[in-house]
């Protein structure tokens, strides 16, 4: 990937969002549950699910872990999410 198609973390995080969100409905989660099971507040979800922020590799760990998947599935999903908007 060249430089200029590198994603920014404003990418990153848009991406992530949908990708953290498919999951936690998935496991049919509230976002509160979620939060609660990875130790973080109800609001850090609502941030990433709307791709506010992107979290950092300790938070999705805590995140899959939480949701019972694969870190790796979350980051190749949203590696694709990435991919799709950028061709």
């Amino acid at each position: 990937m060249t430089p200029s198609r590198i994603p920014n973390q404003r990418r990153v995080a848009q991406a992530f969002g949908p990708v953290l969100k498919i999951a936690r409905m998935g496991a049919q989660l509230s976002q509160k549950e979620l939060g609660d099971r990875a130790g973080m507040d109800r609001a850090t979800v609502s941030q990433y699910e709307r791709g506010l922020h992107e979290p950092r590799l300790s938070m999705i760990l805590r995140l899959s872990t939480a949701l019972g998947v694969d870190a790796g599935m979350l980051v190749r999903m949203t590696a694709g999410r990435i991919r799709r908007t950028t061709s």
